[in-house]
């Protein structure tokens, strides 16, 4: 796809150039005196441009949709204009804009600074971002990795559905941002989903997808598209079909793409969601990695990425999960995580650099068989451990969070 776009923008390119060369052939001087465009300018142009074009194509209703959601108000030509102006929607603003506020001075500002500073060099290698076990943390994931052009997400939540706002009453409204209220409260209050209290309020904000579109919105992107894709038996993302997933010969993993501008609006930029089990083995229904290895095909086939692992419940500390530890690691040049990640024994210090931050504590009373005396010891002998500046993880009541920066080491 990558290849396509790139080879597309060079026959614009091309045509651009010789274009320009005609023009200017009749006159010698004319043509001499002015600059030539060179080919990576005519690119940038044509990129530029095309950018340009789907921006002014766009349908803006998604982007009414998330900020309606999200209690952000809409322009005069929304289609939603008539529910902002209802006493639902006013407190349901207010409830956001405090939540909203408080969440941005004491975790989302600091992340921001502390990632300008630690994350210089992965927000500056051109990766993508990978993020296992993500449920629907697009948020803090934008907020550390804000370059990426693509964003890859996996967990084991539906994706789910936007709401069709204009046909509900006006009670199912108000009753809907009450559990958009409750659905966030861990998020809010904690900076993490905990996946159990996922089943109730999130099955009635309808899934993964509109909780995306709320961190979208109050993070000052712009939604340009929504499409449901899936992973074929090849490895490839292609658009979803019903018919085609219920044969399990052709590809069994079910997405969401949803595409997005960010605030300077230079380039489109793309949040892959796909609900899949990526434990090694069969779970509830969904088909573990060793029998969808199409799922490992695909990742393969990213090339190197950035990665970022938060409150994970320590699952690739065990063997059943060996799958996605390896291939993680396999794909990274730079992964961020919590202790809850990958077990600290897995990384091969002549591959990588480990810069530690934060304090290390013991893992919560929901964890109490994971020990990593290695950790532990790393983070009272090493020197240069830094500050963590902000919260992030289960340790919402102590505050003795942790995050582990590990980069490849260059050979």
């Amino acid at each position: 796809m990558k290849n396509l776009f790139k080879h597309s923008l060079l026959a614009i390119a091309v045509l651009l150039t010789l274009t320009f060369t005609q023009c200017n052939s009749k006159n010698t001087k004319k043509a001499a005196d002015t600059p030539k465009i060179s080919l990576e300018d005519s690119l940038k142009k044509a990129h530029t441009d095309s950018v340009q074009a789907v921006i002014k194509a766009v349908d803006k209703s998604l982007n009414d949709v998330a900020r309606f959601m999200a209690g952000m108000d809409g322009d005069t030509a929304s289609m939603l204009k008539g529910l902002i102006g209802t006493q639902a929607f006013a407190d349901h603003k207010k409830f956001m804009d405090a939540a909203w506020n408080k969440l941005d001075s004491v975790q989302l500002t600091p992340e921001r600074k502390w990632a300008a500073e630690e994350l210089k060099e992965a927000n500056t290698n051109g990766h993508d971002l990978w993020y296992p076990f993500s449920g629907p943390d697009y948020l803090n994931a934008s907020i550390l990795f804000p370059n990426a052009k693509n964003y890859y997400f996996t967990a084991v939540e539906p994706i789910g559905e936007l709401p069709d706002f204009k046909s509900m009453k006006d009670a199912d409204v108000k009753k809907y941002f009450t559990h958009v209220h409750n659905a966030l409260k861990d998020v809010f209050e904690k900076s993490y989903f905990i996946t159990s209290h996922m089943g109730g309020d999130m099955l009635h904000v309808k899934g993964v997808l509109p909780t995306v579109y709320i961190f979208m919105a109050r993070n000052n992107n712009q939604i340009i598209g929504t499409k449901k894709v899936m992973i074929n038996k090849q490895g490839q993302v292609v658009d979803y079909k019903a018919s085609v997933l219920k044969d399990t010969s052709k590809g069994t993993i079910e997405g969401v793409r949803i595409d997005f501008l960010t605030i300077d609006k230079s380039d489109i930029h793309s949040f892959y969601y796909f609900r899949a089990n990526i434990g090694d083995n069969d779970y509830n229904g969904l088909g573990g990695m060793k029998s969808t290895p199409e799922y490992s095909t695909f990742a393969k086939s990213l090339g190197k990425v950035n990665s970022y692992v938060k409150a994970a419940s320590y699952l690739m500390h065990a063997d059943d999960f060996s799958m996605i530890r390896d291939l993680t690691m396999a794909i990274s040049d730079v992964l961020l995580q919590d202790d809850t990640g990958i077990a600290f024994r897995f990384f091969n210090k002549s591959e990588w650099k480990i810069q530690l931050y934060g304090k290390y504590g013991k893992p919560v009373k929901n964890f109490p068989w994971i020990k990593e005396k290695d950790l532990e010891m790393a983070y009272k002998t090493d020197s240069s451990v830094k500050p963590l500046p902000f919260h992030l993880g289960y340790h919402w009541a102590t505050k003795e969070d942790n995050e582990i920066l590990a980069t490849r080491i260059k050979k």
